[in-house]
């Protein structure tokens, strides 16, 4: 059963022949009946463009829901495709790169438009797409023909709109001669059409069309010829009535503007007419709110004046002199915010706080006392953490009277050079009294260490030395011993029986012993 959204609908169709068919079908309830009809044939008189012009003022067209024309005959194609499920804005690009595959004239020779309102089977497998294609002279045709209407919302063959207004129906349209008579069966997919339906010129309307929604009372008062000539203007009033057309009316071959339907203009003129009082209302409501608002920008300047002129009666009060007042304050202030060091003191300070052999690399930032460094330094062995301790180093560089809230950000190993990189940052800023105690105990207990240090080296150094003085006190006596057995050992010849010279003992200089610390 179709949907039915519309309450009437005109239908007004034409052949090559001249021959002019329209009704008028209205809708009540599920069922629609066709309530008036109107034919007329061209001649030298009047024109097609003229019949379809009088076709429709004679069914009142303007005050149908929906208005709809078809010219009869060929020059026209359809073709059911599938394409994937995509926006109305992607789709008719989609069809474009698809059309020429279904279609035997390139696209700058045909207008063409496409239903996506047809019954989706299977949705997995895709959208159906009906193509529509019209030549541009049978394009041209058409729309000299309804050039005479003063609004129209679609122009489209019969046999394009049978689906899903009649899918599962066999319909036959008997054309100009019967033995054309073409039969639109359904398929799997699309319609399986056919041509020269035998005896087709003798089945009445009911029988061409089998819809059991549409009582035909009044076509079926005319001859049979009469019927059939009106059934392709049947199916298009009643494709009207659905919510298929207005679905299909954006995508179909678009109509030129002055055809475009001009209904409910009343409506539109009353949502203006609200519209503009609405604004009317909003620009009273936005005047009063302003006059509200100055009167109040009065009283508060009104106001501001008498506190003004009272301020300016108790400054005339006040004795003390502002100058002095305010060179107080700003000495007071500058004896309680304590000032910063600057760049030289810092960076010498950091010189001074790292030992060798690491040094400063050239990744030094000074941020208004924040300063961010890179420590650099020799490692032999990737396993040890570091030449210098961290801990040692970071407490040097609190204990710095200039440097404070040292951080240790991330160390990383480099194998190809053998060195260690050590990121740090510190804030320039003066020790507070127990900052500077804690520093005093540090660099105490450093120099008691360093004492202790030197003492045990300079005692290591003595005790080398006193052991290198008794060696060489003892050196003579065994060089004594070695000339005695020298004397009693054989001479050594040589093969020629010459005596062999042994060199005599040398006195070797001791190595000097190491400079004192």
């Amino acid at each position: 059963m179709p949907h039915f959204t519309r309450k009437s609908c005109v239908a007004i169709t034409w052949n090559a022949a001249g021959d002019c068919r329209a009704i008028l079908m209205r809708r009540s309830g599920d069922k629609c009946r066709v309530v008036k009809t109107w034919n007329a044939m061209a001649d030298r008189d009047r024109s097609v463009a003229e019949l379809v012009a009088e076709a429709a003022k004679a069914l009142n067209a303007k005050d149908a829901a929906c208005s709809v024309a078809a010219g009869l005959g060929g020059g026209w194609g359809m073709a059911d495709i599938v394409m994937p499920a995509l926006p109305p804005d992607q789709m008719r690009n989609a069809i474009s790169f698809e059309l020429r595959k279904h279609t035997p004239l390139t696209q700058d020779k045909i207008r063409w438009g496409y239903r996506a309102s047809l019954e989706q089977k299977d949705k997995k497998k895709g959208r159906n797409i009906r193509l529509v294609y019209v030549r541009n002279d049978i394009w041209e045709q058409w729309l000299d023909a309804i050039s005479g209407l003063s609004q129209l919302d679609l122009v489209i063959p019969p046999p394009a709109v049978l689906d899903p207004l009649l899918s599962d129906k066999t319909i036959i349209f008997t054309n100009d001669k019967p033995q054309d008579a073409t039969s639109y069966a359904p398929a799997e997919q699309g319609r399986d059409i056919s041509h020269g339906v035998e005896a087709a010129d003798q089945l009445p309307i009911d029988e061409l069309i089998p819809a059991g929604f549409i009582k035909w009372d009044l076509i079926t008062e005319l001859p049979v010829k009469e019927q059939q000539a009106f059934a392709p203007a049947v199916v298009l009033a009643t494709y009207g009535l659905t919510d298929a057309a207005t679905q299909d009316a954006a995508t179909l071959c678009q109509l030129p503007a002055n055809l475009k339907p001009r209904r409910n203009i009343m409506m539109a003129m009353t949502a203006s007419l609200l519209l503009t009082i609405s604004v009317l209302a909003l620009f009273f409501y936005f005047v009063v709110g302003l006059q509200a608002r100055y009167d109040q920008m009065r009283r508060l300047e009104a106001e501001l004046k008498k506190t003004t002129q009272e301020v300016e009666a108790l400054q005339k009060l006040v004795k003390a002199d502002k100058k002095k007042v305010l060179a107080d304050l700003k000495n007071e202030m500058s004896g309680v915010m304590p000032s910063k060091p600057t760049l030289p003191f810092v960076l010498l300070d950091l010189s001074r706080a790292v030992p060798p052999p690491a040094w400063l690399s050239g990744n030094f930032i000074w941020d208004e006392g924040l300063v961010k460094f890179t420590l650099e330094e020799p490692v032999t062995d990737p396993t040890l953490t570091a030449t210098i301790d961290s801990q040692e180093l970071l407490d040097a560089l609190e204990d710095s009277p200039y440097i404070g809230d040292v951080r240790g950000l991330k160390s990383s190993f480099d194998v190809r050079n053998s060195k260690r990189t050590r990121d740090f940052d510190l804030a320039a800023r003066f020790d507070t009294p127990e900052e500077a105690a804690i520093a005093e105990k540090r660099n105490a207990i450093r120099k008691e260490v360093a004492r202790q240090k030197a003492e045990q080296e300079r005692k290591e150094n003595e005790e080398r030395r006193r052991q290198e003085k008794q060696a060489a006190e003892e050196e003579p006596e065994a060089e004594t011993d070695v000339e005695v057995e020298e004397e009693e050992k054989p001479e050594e010849t040589a093969p020629d029986n010459t005596p062999r010279q042994v060199p005599a003992p040398r006195n070797l200089p001791l190595p000097p012993p190491p400079p004192g610390r």
